[in-house]
């Protein structure tokens, strides 16, 4: 079983434990049966920062945020560093998540081009993720978006999918072509409030598969105030992290994508509450209206269009 782990409180006890000369950082090693020994530790300007070791020279990162930092260390004794270090504590709910995904990930790496490769990847992500710091909170479109993927996501947890199986399965929050895709079937998404007419389809790939493709439609209604059977985003994500609790690292990697659509706590979210009136499913099959790469005149390379409502309504 994957070994589970909590930062924040390891960073928090080494709080006072500051190195004596300038320019140093001290750290200390997690337990951990994967190839890679994980480090966390704290540098003389208190900065929390994790380091992972490997024989070689890692490759360098190429890095320019003022959030965090990481460089490449050579150890007295024997090997590397490679090291993260948070130069911003705002911004510290968001790192010890950052760095728990990336502690699970390297367990899974088991040599050093690959591991290399992880940290090239994760570093891409991590320079968006810690670029606005959650100040920022999304568009109402964005959040009814967002809210109609908690829906169907809460919805698949009930029909007794694993809980990691849907974790992983969501890839709305990477801007995917499917917003959740599994090894058997795929799920694309879209809200609505009652009086629309169509769904924009952005691309000639969201409704092509070679597995079984659904379109789920979530049908808002808008409510000014909070009440007993409305929902919003932080009702939503409450609610999915309750269910998640079996499993911790579902937990962490739904906490992750949530920071990647762009989401994070923030009470402003309280005021754009819904009332869920119904959620539709669709089998997108050859007699489902859809345009494909397959199915468009040659030369045709891109296309954006609305699909009826009222008409898969009458297919169904």
């Amino acid at each position: 079983m994957m070994k589970m782990i909590k930062l924040l409180p390891l960073w928090e006890k080494i709080n006072n434990l500051l190195p004596i000369k300038q320019g140093e950082f001290i750290t200390f090693l997690i337990e951990s049966s994967c190839k890679f020994n994980f480090y966390y530790g704290i540098d003389s300007y208190a900065n929390y920062l994790i380091a992972i070791e490997t024989v070689e020279e890692p490759h360098q990162i190429k890095l320019n945020s003022v959030s965090f930092d990481t460089f490449s260390y050579k150890r007295s004794d024997i090997g590397w560093f490679t090291v993260f270090v948070l130069k911003n504590k705002s911004l510290i709910s968001v790192f010890d998540k950052l760095c728990e995904d990336l502690f699970y990930s390297v367990q899974e790496v088991h040599d050093e081009n690959s591991l290399n490769v992880l940290l090239q990847n994760r570093i891409k992500s991590w320079r968006n993720l810690l670029a606005t710091g959650g100040t920022e909170i999304l568009t109402e479109i964005q959040i009814q978006g967002l809210l109609a993927e908690l829906v169907v996501f809460e919805s698949l947890l009930k029909n007794k999918i694993q809980c990691l199986d849907v974790a992983k399965s969501w890839l709305g929050p990477s801007k995917d072509e499917k917003d959740f895709k599994f090894k058997d079937f795929s799920i694309e998404v879209k809200s609505i409030l009652p009086d629309a007419d169509a769904v924009t389809i952005s691309s000639l790939d969201q409704l092509s598969a070679y597995e079984d493709l659904y379109l789920y439609i979530v049908e808002f209604l808008k409510s000014p105030l909070v009440a007993s059977d409305t929902i919003n985003l932080p009702v939503m994500v409450e609610k999915i992290l309750i269910q998640l609790n079996v499993d911790p690292v579902a937990k962490n990697i739904f906490e992750l994508k949530l920071l990647e659509s762009g989401y994070s706590a923030n009470e402003k979210y309280t005021g754009y509450n819904y009332y869920l009136n119904k959620i539709e499913n669709f089998l997108v099959d050859d007699s489902f209206p859809k345009l494909t790469s397959k199915n468009v005149p040659v030369g045709i390379l891109a296309a954006n269009y609305k699909l009826s409502i009222d008409l898969i309504r009458g297919i169904k």
